[in-house]
């Protein structure tokens, strides 16, 4: 994954998003590489406040040109990514999957002192809570 994930960013020059993040995070947590599937995450940053995560969205080519998608710019491939709530979800589940409900909490505790919203902060606290939370591999079609 780690190959695939820096040739995609040094030899094609693709910039990475959450959404590509979060597949690290998910792949490495369901090999039981928690090491590597907290560095993807933390190597992440949290938006500016009052921001969604901007450029996570690629933008479209139209004939007019670039058009630019939900506040992304199109910026140099080292540019920071951003947590989306759904990079928090990610993360929760690597940890829950790796038996950590201390650092899944913690996680949690980081989105409130951002103050996310409540609606996003309770399907977190809900997965938290879940009796058994695993991180599996997509199984292949037969």
């Amino acid at each position: 994954m780690e190959r695939y994930y820096k040739m995609m960013i040094e030899q094609d020059s693709i910039r990475p998003t959450a959404y590509i993040c979060n597949l690290l995070i998910k792949g490495w947590a369901s090999k039981g590489n928690l090491v590597a599937a907290r560095s993807v995450f933390e190597g992440m940053q949290d938006p500016p406040a009052g921001a969604a995560a901007p450029n996570n969205h690629a933008p479209h080519v139209t004939s007019e040109g670039i058009e630019l998608v939900n506040g992304s710019i199109v910026g140099n491939v080292m540019d920071p990514v951003y947590r989306e709530p759904s990079s928090w979800e990610a993360m929760v589940r690597a940890e829950l999957s790796g038996g950590d409900r201390q650092r899944a909490a913690a996680l949690l505790g980081r989105m409130k002192d951002r103050c996310y919203p409540a609606a996003i902060t309770a399907k977190i606290e809900g997965i938290l809570w879940e009796p058994s939370v695993t991180v599996s591999a997509p199984k292949a079609d037969a």
